[in-house]
């Protein structure tokens, strides 16, 4: 629960912003807005007002995080880690056949999938179950500010709304990186991310490279998905997001919200007919704005990735710090002390260097690509 304290800095933060002191509370004149303005100021040289409004600092800045749209929420898995900048192994197990000796495989009719058959009194075989050496991680990430709490001050208050301004910045580019990061394993500026070690190593090149601007281009690319296999086994997923630019993104939606195809239009004799159009999955056409921010010669290139269930092996997934996942604020303690001329408060003194309270964001997010096997990707060239 705040303290009076905390409370009076939000409030007379509100003031200085033209705003009413409490939800509901009448709107403040232009005098009491200049008074509140001044006494913002001098609160921030001579007392511990920074301090005083970490909580509702904290809380704008995760306001306006949670307020920005992540476009990787919609086809990615979230996961967490321990730890900062280490290889941490996913803990995902898959049962598997790879045990069964050639004898039971060349059996009769068996199939991966399926149960091998047993011989009079031969033992049933063990089917394995295997933990994966794949591994995730997240690194940190953040910036500071460290000129407009003095800034404020210079200016007698009246440009108090530098703090709310730099606040949803910061909480704006860290929503942002979790999806930038996670583009950067897909594409980089000279194209696919296909190289080893990069996101689609391992992926599917789709023949013929389709723009997908034909209904029936999409289904043969989502039929050669969903006859992938992913360790070892067919991966039934039943839902697909096509990732692509903004600009490309309605030509492809355009066809994927296509619902009946017409044989013969306009035929004067033989027959016409119409079909519906089934794709065998689910499909989200997404257009991305990083993949062009990444990559400006994208055109009409496209990812179809694929999104599996909870109980099926991830695919692409961003990562965030285990009991820390949203961006956290700091103030920083001056490394300052003065000698005479009156009182100080260590708190918000400023930094030694600058005089200027230095004010930073800090989060800690990763992305990784996993089972990829089941992701499509094509330039639209239509070669």
């Amino acid at each position: 629960m705040a303290t009076q304290k905390q409370l009076e800095a939000l409030r007379l933060w509100r003031v200085a912003e033209g705003k009413a002191a409490t939800k509901d509370g009448p709107k403040p004149t232009r005098r009491q807005v200049e008074q509140a303005q001044i006494r913002f100021a001098e609160s921030i040289a001579y007392g511990d007002l920074p301090t005083q409004l970490l909580p509702s600092l904290r809380r704008t800045l995760v306001q306006r995080f949670e307020e920005t749209p992540r476009a990787w929420s919609r086809f990615a898995r979230r996961m967490t880690v321990e730890g900062i900048d280490v290889d941490e192994k996913v803990e995902v197990y898959a049962f598997n056949q790879d045990n069964l000796d050639d004898q039971q495989k060349m059996g009769d009719g068996f199939v991966p999938g399926g149960l091998p058959s047993i011989g009079r009194q031969a033992p049933y075989p063990q089917i394995g179950l295997e933990g994966t050496e794949k591994t995730i991680r997240a690194g940190k990430v953040g910036e500071a500010f460290g000129i407009e709490w003095e800034a404020i001050v210079n200016t007698r208050g009246r440009r108090v709304n530098l703090v709310r301004d730099a606040l949803e910045a910061f909480g704006r580019h860290a929503a942002n990186t979790e999806d930038i990061r996670l583009a950067q394993k897909l594409v980089k500026s000279s194209g696919f991310a296909t190289a080893s070690g990069e996101g689609l190593n391992g992926a599917t090149a789709l023949s013929g490279n389709p723009d997908l601007y034909d209904p029936e281009d999409i289904a043969t690319v989502i039929g050669t998905l969903l006859n992938t296999q992913v360790e070892g086994q067919l991966v039934p997923y039943s839902r697909f997001a096509i990732l692509t630019s903004t600009a490309n993104a309605p030509y492809i939606r355009r066809a994927v919200n296509a619902r009946n195809m017409v044989r013969n239009p306009g035929a004067t004799s033989g027959l016409s007919w119409s079909e519906q159009i089934d794709f065998g999955a689910e499909i989200e056409v997404i257009g991305w704005k990083w993949l062009s921010s990444i990559w400006s010669g994208i055109g009409k290139g496209a990812i179809i990735v694929p999104i599996p269930d909870e109980d099926e092996l991830p695919v692409l997934t961003v990562n965030l710090l285990e009991g820390y996942e949203t961006p956290s604020l700091w103030i920083k303690d001056s490394n300052a002390r003065q000698v005479g001329g009156g009182e100080v408060n260590p708190e918000v003194d400023g930094d030694f260097d600058s005089d200027a309270v230095m004010t930073k964001v800090r989060h800690v997010v990763g992305a990784s690509s996993l089972w990829n096997a089941a992701i499509g990707y094509t330039t639209g060239a239509n070669a």
